[in-house]
């Protein structure tokens, strides 16, 4: 029974019991970094480098992290809105209970990600790298994947929802009780691999045709 209620997660963070009197963010990350109960607003990160990033009950927005580099990183109960993580790169990231929207995160790297209740809502993630060695109650919805490496993806009980993962790369994925449903999979690689997953009607013929490509098997369109 329990897991039939983790399965329902409403895809929002907890709300952060802020503190009456934060501290302001750091402006320098070199050192382990706790933020708990908070709200960080338009603060610039960009190219960073941190061994050690804690997030906990917090909203992060408005904020930029482009090509910011983090050892490791938890960020449980938390909302990441409005902010700029392109080429950021996250080398271990455990994320538990986080919701990422309207984000632009173009060419983020992320690698050996732990990923439990995550929602990324309406963000750009193309042509990004994720290595998600554990992946469950994953939503990604209305967001842009074109050419985002998922080889090798671990994924439980997720959903991708009108999404563009045109060029994106699904070769060697474990899916289990995975959902796809409409946006566009034109020239997605590594099809064969979405064993385990159930598509949309409207996404039938594409996901048929990028399965005959492929397998190097040419369609010959000419007429008689």
């Amino acid at each position: 029974m329990g897991a039939r209620k983790k399965a329902s997660w409403s895809g929002q963070a907890e709300p952060p019991e802020l503190a009456e009197d934060p501290e302001p963010p750091p402006a320098d990350l070199s050192t382990p970094v706790d933020l708990e109960d908070t709200t960080v607003s338009d603060v610039d990160w960009s190219g960073m480098r941190a061994f050690s990033l804690t997030i906990e009950r917090s909203r992060i927005e408005r904020s930029r992290l482009t090509g910011a580099s983090f050892e490791q990183a938890d960020l449980v109960d938390c909302e990441l809105v409005d902010c700029e993580l392109s080429g950021a790169t996250f080398l271990r990231l455990r994320a538990k209970r986080l919701v990422l929207r309207n984000c632009r995160m173009t060419g983020l790297v992320v690698m050996d990600a732990t990923l439990r209740d995550v929602r990324i809502d309406g963000c750009r993630l193309d042509e990004g790298t994720l290595r998600i060695k554990e992946g469950r109650y994953v939503v990604i919805e209305g967001c842009e994947l074109a050419g985002t490496d998922l080889e090798e993806a671990v994924l439980e009980d997720a959903r991708f929802a009108q999404c563009n993962l045109a060029r994106a790369n699904v070769t060697g994925a474990r899916l289990k009780n995975v959902r796809m449903e409409g946006g566009t999979v034109e020239g997605l690689r590594g099809v064969a691999h979405l064993r385990g997953t159930t598509i949309s009607q409207d996404l039938m013929i594409p996901v048929s045709l990028a399965l005959l490509i492929d397998s190097g098997i040419t369609v010959d369109t000419t007429d008689d």
